[in-house]
């Protein structure tokens, strides 16, 4: 890898860790107005998605079978999205589910991580190795009990959220030019 890529990942991975410590601290702060909001963000995004569908339709020059299933997908993610904005607060219970598997997959991204930092003699690699298992088993405990706590899910995932954000510009300088 170059120097230029080094530097875009570097700044990739400065930005994902701003962001994912942000959003912990608005769980934490915040959980049942984070995870309603979430909930909109998302309705926003399936309505986004049956405008998108719909405008590709009518400039479609061809329309096949393919395209009449995009506009019933449509309509679906319209309905869903409406659906979503006006009532968030019954798919929040999911979100146990949905973050569980995130931070698992957080998790194992850590341990990938972990294998690079062994690999170039870092001394410290165990601290990676240990927030990696312990994001995979706030994940797993997450989807264990989602509906146990809704208020107190949202201030766990925003704690696992900002764990996961420290110990991330805690691996940042790891990342360097190597020839391989």
């Amino acid at each position: 890898m170059n120097e230029n890529t080094i530097k875009n990942i570097k700044i990739g991975m400065l930005v994902t860790n701003i962001l994912t410590l942000l959003a912990g601290v608005a769980f934490i702060a915040w959980p049942k107005e984070s995870s309603e909001m979430f909930v909109r963000v998302i309705g926003i995004l399936f309505l986004a998605a049956a405008v998108f569908e719909t405008i590709c339709f009518i400039f479609a020059k061809n329309r096949g079978i393919f395209d009449f299933i995009s506009v019933f997908v449509a309509v679906a993610a319209a309905v869903l999205g409406i659906w979503f904005l006006v009532n968030p607060s019954w798919l929040v219970g999911f979100f146990g589910y949905v973050f569980g598997v995130v931070i698992i997959l957080i998790g194992i991204v850590h341990l990938h991580q972990t294998i690079f930092i062994v690999r170039y003699h870092r001394n410290i690699w165990w601290v990676s190795l240990l927030v990696a298992f312990l994001a995979i088993a706030l994940g797993v405990f997450i989807i264990i009990n989602p509906f146990g706590f809704a208020d107190g899910l949202m201030i766990w995932i925003g704690i696992g959220m900002v764990i996961e954000a420290v110990f991330g510009f805690f691996n940042l300088p790891a990342i360097k030019h190597r020839e391989i």
